[in-house]
């Protein structure tokens, strides 16, 4: 990290949140004797050096369209391969000015001031070619590109579907604050918000209806439900459409005079009713319910592979007492009973993962290692039984489990004792 300064970390950090609509929050306390140290005053103010020279780049601006531009290459860095990223170590710096080779960085960040319609490219590193390349952006002639650091109107061209911009010679003289750079392209950068794909399904025949909506007032909505990128030519939304089959939905909003909105998507899922089950002997209260343990790390594939510690019938999903600070993994099995026909919707809420299924499909995933933390998902199922499954696993320290269901669009309830059995 040859030539990183504290002071650049620090600017970097405020640029990243500003760009992507966030505050900046920057922890300075006084030591033993009320005094602000030495160290942390000269941060402050190489803050203040770069801000007074940088600064209409980040006062009263906005995310926009996108907070970032990302150079070419694997963007998913992983943080513990920074070396003291626990203690210390910074991953915005891997992610800007100190890459691992083969990893993308974010080369270019962006602000939006809707006030005085002024979009504002910061970049980290000065291009050795002095070319500034704004991807997928086309500039209407006369737009004023300005440098911020010595106030120069820039040269600028649009090239093949790029914007370059050509920065002056680096003159450490001339070009103060070199932390981060920025470029204020005036008049420029009004867009258009990104559409909302709402995805509703009937309580009674769980049949979807999409209803696509933009906040921008006047906009034209492009959609499509093959998976392939809008296009100015695909199917304009008119009113809600129900499709017939499970498909994902991309879709753009355009308004005159502004670019075009960020692509919004959404999945449609096709609920086919479930028959219920037909039995040939009596039933039994409760559900067949196993504790279990596995020899290595608890997951819900090696719980369900693991050994069975203790197994009995239980009238709901409460679980044992080992599992409340120890790594642990239990599994619920038997038959829901649902007294009217029509789409369900089922939670879990768990610390760490769970999952519940319904006749064999997976209808709630909550995997992983995590606290509390609640998922759902839904069901289309005749009157009748049918089969349920719950399984869930403590990785280690707190646990937690709870179950719920509910008719589609209705308030949810815990299972009731009667409506379980095996």
């Amino acid at each position: 990290m040859h030539g990183i300064t504290l002071a650049q970390s620090l600017v970097l950090h405020l640029v990243d949140k500003v760009s992507r609509g966030g505050n900046f929050l920057l922890d300075i306390g006084p030591d033993a004797h009320g005094q602000i140290p030495p160290i942390m005053q000269e941060r402050l103010l190489d803050i203040g050096k770069w801000l007074k020279i940088n600064g209409e780049a980040i006062y009263n601006t906005r995310r926009w369209r996108t907070s970032c531009q990302w150079s070419e290459g694997n963007r998913n860095f992983k943080p513990e391969l920074v070396d003291g990223w626990k203690t210390g170590g910074d991953l915005l710096l891997k992610q800007t000015v100190d890459p691992e080779p083969g990893f993308a960085v974010k080369e270019i960040f962006f602000t939006w001031n809707p006030k005085t319609k002024s979009l504002y490219t910061i970049f980290p590193k000065y291009p050795d070619d002095k070319k500034l390349v704004l991807k997928g952006l086309q500039l209407p002639p006369g737009t004023e590109v300005t440098f911020l650091a010595t106030r120069e109107r820039m040269r600028w061209e649009n090239v093949a579907g790029n914007v370059v911009i050509f920065l002056p010679e680096y003159n450490p003289n001339r070009i103060k604050a070199a932390e981060a750079f920025a470029v204020k392209i005036a008049n420029f950068g009004a867009f258009v918000d990104k559409p909302h794909i709402a995805v509703s399904y009937d309580p009674a025949t769980m049949k979807p209806t999409v209803k696509i909506i933009s906040r921008t007032a006047g906009t034209s909505i492009r959609y499509t439900t093959d998976g392939t990128t809008p296009k100015p030519t695909s199917t304009a939304f008119v009113q809600p459409f129900s499709p017939t089959t499970a498909c994902t939905i991309r879709a753009v909003a355009s308004k005159s005079g502004l670019l075009e909105s960020n692509e919004a998507t959404a999945e449609v899922r096709i609920y086919a009713q479930k028959p219920a089950v037909t039995f040939v002997q009596q039933r039994q209260p409760g559900l067949r319910t196993q504790l279990m343990s596995t020899s290595g790390r608890y997951t819900l594939e090696s719980v369900q592979n693991g050994y069975s510690e203790k197994s009995g019938v239980m009238s709901s999903f409460e679980l044992d007492r080992s599992c409340e600070n120890s790594p642990c993994g239990m599994v619920w099995n038997g038959y829901l009973n649902i007294p009217r026909s029509g789409g369900y919707q089922f939670w879990t809420e768990s610390d760490d993962g769970s999952t519940l299924s319904i006749d064999n499909d997976m209808v709630v995933n909550n995997d992983g290692d995590h606290g509390m933390e609640e998922k759902t998902g839904f069901a289309n199922l005749q009157q009748g039984w049918h089969r349920i499954k719950v399984v869930y696993f403590n990785s280690g320290g707190g646990s937690g489990l709870k179950v719920w269901y509910a008719p589609a669009g209705k308030e949810k309830a815990a299972i009731p004792e009667d409506a379980l059995s095996h």
